[in-house]
């Protein structure tokens, strides 16, 4: 599992892998970024906590029309209302596309249309006035964080002395990365 290291161990690894690609990798020498590095857990004991955590968020507009909303049943020729599939760019809704475009459709002129058909939605948007549309929308949004956990360590993802690591080098033209074995110091 790729750690992701404080500047100054990685700063003590490429100098350490530098000595060490000049000394015994002559064709190497004078070219240390041929040789690129990555630190590994040499224990790879980590576990991973995935968390979806969804929001429901109520966005309430009052437009001019022409709204410019195209509008989809949520079930097809169900009545269980409208959500909005686009937004053109020409109506009074543009400047709020990225807000409500897959929102659902919940209010028109405080009227619950969540449970109307697709015409009757339609009809209920048609007779409110021209000037001035009200319209709530409920959107929701879905956010997914994976965190690795070190199963020794879950409150820093920084090194501390005697932990093991791995040095791995990726050698250019080689079939196999070398593969040094250590563990961090306190130079």
């Amino acid at each position: 599992m790729l750690k992701h290291p404080s500047p100054q161990l990685v700063c003590l690894f490429t100098a350490l892998l530098t000595s060490f690609v000049n000394s015994f990798a002559p064709s190497m020498r004078g070219a240390p970024n041929a040789a690129l590095t990555r630190l590994m857990n040499a224990a790879d004991a980590t576990n991973t906590e995935t968390t979806t955590t969804t929001t429901t968020t109520t966005i309430d507009i009052a437009l001019p029309k022409p709204l410019g909303l195209i509008l989809e049943e949520v079930q097809e020729g169900q009545a269980a209302g409208c959500y909005v599939l686009e937004v053109t760019e020409s109506g009074s809704a543009a400047p709020y596309a990225d807000q409500i475009t897959s929102g659902k459709l919940a209010t028109v002129m405080t009227e619950d249309v969540t449970a109307l058909g697709f015409e009757d939605v339609m009809a209920t948007i048609l007779n409110a006035p021209d000037d001035r549309v009200e319209l709530s929308f409920v959107v929701e949004s879905t956010t997914t964080t994976t965190i690795t956990k070190d199963t020794e360590s879950t409150t820093s993802s920084n090194y501390a002395v005697g932990d093991p690591v791995q040095v791995v080098v990726q050698r250019p033209n080689e079939e196999d990365d070398l593969v040094l074995d250590a563990r961090v110091g306190d130079n």
